[in-house]
């Protein structure tokens, strides 16, 4: 995954598509969880973890709603894929890059 910038207190939408081998991946009965830290090994979290929606199982579409925090940081972010108590790390091990900057417009 790509790293990811963004502004204090914005509200984004992620939108991920899964494929494997080229082909889009059935995510039916799947669950998927973002979340970001400052280091991984953090144990309080900079973003909580979010549930992810489901857009189009058939196709691997899924998103995220995700609120930026108020204060500023750069850390890294995961996102994780649950299924039948397993779980899969999507993202680089120890997470990809996040930065959330001060708000250029007050």
């Amino acid at each position: 995954m790509k790293a990811l910038t963004f502004e204090t207190g914005e509200t984004v939408t992620l939108l991920y598509q899964l494929r494997e081998d080229g082909a889009a991946k059935d995510i039916t009965g799947m669950g998927f969880i973002f979340a970001a830290k400052e280091r991984h090994t953090d144990a309080a979290y900079m973003v909580a973890p979010v549930a992810g929606a489901i857009d189009d199982a058939a196709s691997g579409r899924f998103s995220f709603e995700v609120t930026m925090p108020s204060s500023p940081f750069a850390g890294v972010y995961g996102v994780v894929m649950e299924a039948g108590g397993k779980r899969t790390v999507l993202t680089s091990p120890g997470g990809d890059g996040i930065r959330v900057l001060e708000s250029l417009v007050d």
